[in-house]
């Protein structure tokens, strides 16, 4: 079984699915919350020259790659400290990634969709080979 995720496991396609379309892993809907957060992050991109914000379906990301080493840093940390603190009753997270933060549901860790799949194929047969390929914080927990 060959397969790929996309969006910390929110999209996955295997390679038996004749449907071309994207499976889902979870059945969220409310996604209300990235209005907020993107106004949160348009602010901070406005003070920090050469960040940007990237949307996907399930998450936001403030991408601070080509910013001053020093000013996007500190950046990064007063805004995690803000978004924690204003959506601390949301069940979303702040994940640090390499020079970008992003911001997703709580239920879509990589390392649940890999707990996941790694439970719903080993009940069919044996797993001969798992391959998760990644490069940031987040990774080092599905390790």
């Amino acid at each position: 079984m060959l397969g790929i995720a996309a969006e910390n496991g929110y999209f996955y396609k295997l390679k038996n699915n004749k449907d071309e379309d994207w499976l889902r892993l979870s059945k969220l809907t409310d996604f209300m919350w990235i209005e907020s957060v993107r106004d949160i992050m348009r602010n901070y991109s406005e003070k920090t020259e050469g960040a940007m914000i990237e949307e996907k379906e399930s998450m936001i990301v403030w991408n601070y790659k080509d910013t001053d080493q020093g000013l996007g840093d500190f950046q990064a940390k007063e805004l995690t400290s803000q978004l924690d603190h204003l959506f601390s009753y949301l069940h979303i997270e702040v994940i640090q990634g390499k020079k970008s933060l992003e911001v997703i549901p709580s239920q879509l860790k990589r390392v649940k969709f890999v707990k996941h799949m790694i439970r719903h194929f080993s009940s069919k047969k044996p797993i001969d080979f798992l391959m998760y390929i990644g490069d940031d914080l987040q990774s080092e927990q599905v390790f």
